[in-house]
């Protein structure tokens, strides 16, 4: 028996103005791609997430990036708009954002409305540059 599958990729949908109905639309989308890859994630499992977002140049200009962000992760974690930790509403998908030990967020413009691409997989380990973690004397 080999190891279970730790890696899920999927297309997230065109971001609604609507913050709650995209979160939902991520949830779906991201517990549809799980079932169907076999994957979960344990609360002790260690993460990376990888979102692209594809955005009309009209959004691309007005979005940042860490709020888009921050809405895919918690929907990730089954969190509406106004939930608290212990009232989840949507799937869980994410146990806790602590879980996440790299998150890559890129934005895109596009001419068309496509949404874009999220990846999660187990993560890989550390890789520190020369000058960061070296001990300061």
């Amino acid at each position: 028996m080999g190891k279970p599958k730790k890696s899920v990729r999927f297309i997230i949908p065109p971001y609604s103005s609507n913050r709650a109905d995209w979160r939902r639309l991520v949830n779906k989308t991201a517990f549809k791609a799980m079932q169907s890859a076999g994957v979960k994630y344990l609360p002790s499992d260690k993460i990376e997430i990888w979102i692209q977002l594809c955005l009309p140049l009209t959004q691309f200009k007005k979005m940042d990036v860490d709020n888009m962000a921050k809405i895919a992760i918690d929907a990730l974690q089954g969190l509406r708009l106004g939930d608290n930790r212990k009232s989840r509403s949507l799937h869980v998908i994410i146990p806790n954002d602590n879980q996440i030990h790299r998150l890559i967020v890129e934005k895109y413009d596009t001419l068309i409305e496509s949404g874009g691409e999220i990846k999660i997989r187990k993560f890989g380990g550390y890789r520190l540059s020369t000058r960061v973690g070296k001990k300061v004397r």
